[in-house]
């Protein structure tokens, strides 16, 4: 429904494949390899990650809190994804998604290896906020509703105005992607900002992450 309300308002709707070239540019990530261990370290780049959330579980064990017993317990598989340079494998996993019915997910984040701990995060490329639950009401004597929360949130950014994105409370997005009852908000960043092992402040990168992750959630509030 958002999707065609955009559509109707006209902005423009782009392929997947355009949109994550976008966020990472053609060299920006990491060459398919065989051997990784292997390259150089003028050569290395890193990779994105896409998770792929299952309908299987299997059975770990896991110490309980209370009892201090190790207890059995279904955990959820997920699969992990690398995405290189080529972002083949994006196709790959849309094509898993379409098939199975399988939630995939991928941050704006490029990381050292498949594993998305905060240890392996090297690189942000886009601030991406959630804006859920967007408010609607109901159009009498139709079927449709009127996407009011929709009207709200591009008129705050000054989609309104004349001449578009001028004059509103914060800067329109690069991009929207819709997402079940709301949507994704989507800032491209000119330079990418260095993560490299969490926002823990103390030396470096992590200070400059640990800042990073200040401002975005107070934009988020804020949006």
């Amino acid at each position: 429904v958002l999707s065609k309300y955009m559509h109707n308002a006209g902005y423009e709707a782009i392929p997947y494949k355009e949109f994550y070239r976008q966020m990472f540019p053609a060299g920006e990530l990491a060459e398919w390899s065989a051997r990784p261990k292997e390259l150089k370290d003028s050569e290395w780049r890193y990779n994105g990650v896409v998770l792929e959330f299952t309908d299987k579980k299997r059975t770990v064990m896991k110490r309980d809190k209370l009892t201090g017993q190790s207890i059995a317990v279904q955990k959820q598989i997920v699969k992990r994804h690398m995405i290189c340079d080529d972002l083949q494998a994006i196709d790959r996993v849309v094509e898993i998604a379409q098939k199975t019915g399988h939630f995939c997910c991928m941050s704006p984040i490029s990381y050292c290896g498949r594993n998305r701990a905060v240890r392996n995060e090297r690189f942000l490329y886009v601030l991406t906020i959630e804006v859920d639950h967007l408010l609607t009401e109901k159009i009498p004597g139709k079927r449709d509703k009127k996407q009011i929360g929709m009207e709200a949130l591009l008129h705050q950014w000054g989609a309104n105005n004349e001449p578009k994105f001028t004059g509103g409370l914060y800067l329109a997005p690069t991009a929207i992607t819709c997402s079940g009852n709301g949507v994704h908000l989507h800032w491209f960043l000119k330079d990418p900002v260095p993560l490299f092992g969490g926002g823990h402040v103390g030396n470096g990168n992590s200070e400059r992450a640990f800042q990073w992750d200040v401002f975005r959630e107070g934009f988020t509030d804020y949006i």
